[in-house]
């Protein structure tokens, strides 16, 4: 369902340095505006300052969902891989609507942001559909320094 992802200025930082990793807890919240996410932010309280996140119900809870199978990986000295199951949300009691995506680290205590991405509009899913955010076969993203 991305189409086009963006990665926070620090997130190439953070994987490389083995500051995020495997044991993790990752999670993905939906929004339904950017008003602002500037790539220089570095949380997910800046970003729900100038965007908004999808309410709570209907099959969504606030704070988003957290990745199954998450994977951090070094794969050369110089990149690092992030990888994850696709992450579906049920749609129930009314729909989910949503046009932008926010991966980020709930472990850390500040819930550090990683990639933000565009659903290429308003994307819905009606009472009783899913919702689901796809990631790319080979990885959500490899990242080159």
């Amino acid at each position: 369902m991305a189409t086009a992802m963006s990665a926070f200025n620090h997130t190439a930082q953070k994987l490389l340095s083995g500051d995020w990793n495997d044991g993790d807890t990752w999670k993905v919240a939906l929004y339904t505006n950017n008003t602002g996410v500037d790539l220089t932010e570095t949380t997910k309280a800046q970003v729900d300052a100038t965007a908004t996140e999808v309410a709570n119900g209907n099959g969504y809870t606030t704070g988003g969902g957290t990745l199954a199978n998450f994977l951090a990986s070094t794969v050369t000295t110089n990149d690092a891989k992030l990888d994850a199951d696709d992450f579906t949300w049920n749609a129930s009691g009314g729909s989910i609507a949503a046009a932008y995506a926010l991966i980020y680290d709930d472990t850390t205590a500040s819930d550090e942001v990683a990639f933000w991405l565009d659903l290429d509009g308003t994307q819905t899913a009606s009472d009783g559909t899913p919702f689901i955010v796809r990631f790319n076969s080979a990885g959500i993203a490899t990242l080159t320094v």
